[in-house]
């Protein structure tokens, strides 16, 4: 009787566990999540930070430099993934419309402003 009951416990335990364990994020929580990955590509790219103009989160689309558009885009779940539930994966840059850094001609004006 001892060993059916601690069986039965640890079965228990093991399926809470893993509940736990393969939640996927929540789509506030997702949003936050692409919204901190635009700000970190700002933060690392000095001429979107200084032209920036807006942050669209919904569309992962970033504006900057008078109509310049840096868009990013959710990659596509491996084939391993999708037989579970899980979060998606992070947002990544696909491309922009403009450069992303300032040319030495363009950053040498900028002083002189």
């Amino acid at each position: 009787m001892k060993l059916s009951t601690r069986m039965c416990l640890l079965t228990i335990l093991l399926f809470l566990c893993s509940l736990f364990a393969h939640s996927a994020l929540s789509p506030s929580m997702l949003k936050s999540r692409d919204l901190t990955t635009l700000i970190e590509f700002i933060e690392q790219h000095p001429k979107v930070a200084d032209t920036l103009e807006y942050i669209d989160v919904v569309n992962y689309i970033i504006t900057f430099d008078e109509g310049c558009k840096a868009y990013f885009e959710r990659p596509s779940a491996s084939i391993f993934a999708l037989s579970r539930p899980g979060p998606q994966p992070m947002i990544q840059f696909k491309n922009s419309t403009c450069s992303l850094s300032y040319d030495l001609k363009g950053k040498s004006s900028n002083f002189n402003n």
